[in-house]
């Protein structure tokens, strides 16, 4: 019998730890990820880090993110551009500490050269900056997998033993750090951290008291736009017969995590299955897309209102087991399988999964 193994893990408060090292009065701290970059999911965790850093009195709170704008507009914090070089280091060397992660900041091939230089560019600012001017460095809640680029890996692995603390989302980075005899502790993801909203104001949103029908089957849904052609046809078929195997009963709310304007983002692959679906039916199909502009906690917590999820996007799955919502867990990618089997599901693989697996997983 499969158990849940990530129940046992606790969430990792680390402002009781930061307290205890530091008496000044106004502590400064920069902290780097994968922010301001359109992704609810990593926004979930600033959101979850932000609310336990401002436990510690007087902090200052400054993020580096690709859209600094988007991150004040979310959070309320200040923010500087991630490719802002200077402004980086002359808040680096004002701080107090800096914070790295949460979220899955080593993981995949980058098959692009740009993509390449990135991870190399992030390495140097996150990593070396701060151990050069000698500040403490916490690197928490993130995912380091066995996909990475290795020669990333090779130059991360030293700079990671110059952190104070690490901690790790999953069990597979927590072993794959191990293998390289670094210790981290691990904790449940740092979204964690964010706290949901009651459902009774997720009602009075009005986008949802507009649409949702409460004697309708409400049926969430988050994708990925696969890598390669062939996984992306076979999503959008399978996805599509589930869609009209359940379209009379429900219906179908879209939750588009990711909506950076840089490549194709999550709604264009669910409108490919909506196409498809509408070829095989006469029956209307009702489907709502959720706000891009909504904050994280919003965002998340409207899938308090779904009797079932299916679920490609990390942090939906998170999100639906946290709201113990019936999910189906799409893996497309390492960090997906580690936190699905963690709590005891199997994992449906993005190659091979059929509609029937989507129905048994919720129904």
């Amino acid at each position: 019998m499969s158990t849940d193994k990530y129940k046992e893990l606790p969430a990792f408060h680390f402002s009781k730890t930061i307290l205890s090292r530091y008496s000044k009065k106004n502590p400064k701290c920069v902290i780097f990820g994968n922010f301001g970059a359109m992704n609810l999911g990593d926004e979930a965790i600033l959101a979850g880090q932000i609310q336990e850093l401002r436990k510690i009195p007087n902090i200052g709170i400054t993020v580096a993110a690709r859209f600094p704008e988007e991150v004040k507009r979310l959070h309320h914090v200040n923010a500087m551009s991630m490719y802002n070089f200077h402004a980086i280091r002359k808040s680096i060397k004002k701080s107090d500490f800096v914070i790295v992660g949460g979220g899955g900041l080593i993981n995949k091939v980058e098959r692009s050269i740009f993509g390449f230089l990135y991870q190399l560019y992030m390495l140097f600012t996150f990593f070396f900056l701060p151990r050069f001017y000698k500040k403490k460095l916490y690197v928490l809640g993130v995912g380091i997998y066995d996909n990475a680029n290795p020669f990333i890996v090779n130059i991360v692995v030293p700079l990671l033993r110059g952190a104070s603390i690490i901690t790790v989302r999953d069990h597979h980075s927590f072993d794959f750090l191990k293998s390289k005899q670094i210790h981290a502790a691990i904790y449940k993801d740092n979204s964690f951290l964010m706290n949901l909203l009651p459902v009774k104001e997720v009602l009075q949103d009005p986008f949802v008291k507009e649409h949702y029908r409460s004697e309708r089957w409400q049926i969430g849904i988050s994708l990925v736009k696969p890598v390669s052609g062939a996984e992306e046809r076979h999503l959008v078929r399978e996805m599509a017969k589930f869609v009209v195997s359940n379209a009379k009963k429900s219906d179908f709310w879209f939750f588009p995590a990711d909506s950076n304007p840089s490549y194709e983002t999550d709604s264009k692959i669910m409108k490919k299955v909506l196409m498809e679906a509408e070829k095989h039916t006469k029956d209307p199909i009702v489907m709502y897309n959720l706000p891009t502009t909504y904050t994280p906690q919003l965002f998340f917590s409207a899938i308090k209102l779904m009797h079932g999820m299916i679920s490609m996007r990390l942090h939906t799955s998170i999100f639906a087991y946290r709201c113990e919502v019936p999910f189906a867990g799409i893996s497309y990618d390492e960090k997906c399988s580690s936190f699905i089997e963690a709590i005891g599901k199997k994992p449906l693989r993005l190659k091979n999964f059929k509609s029937e697996d989507l129905n048994k997983s919720i129904l």
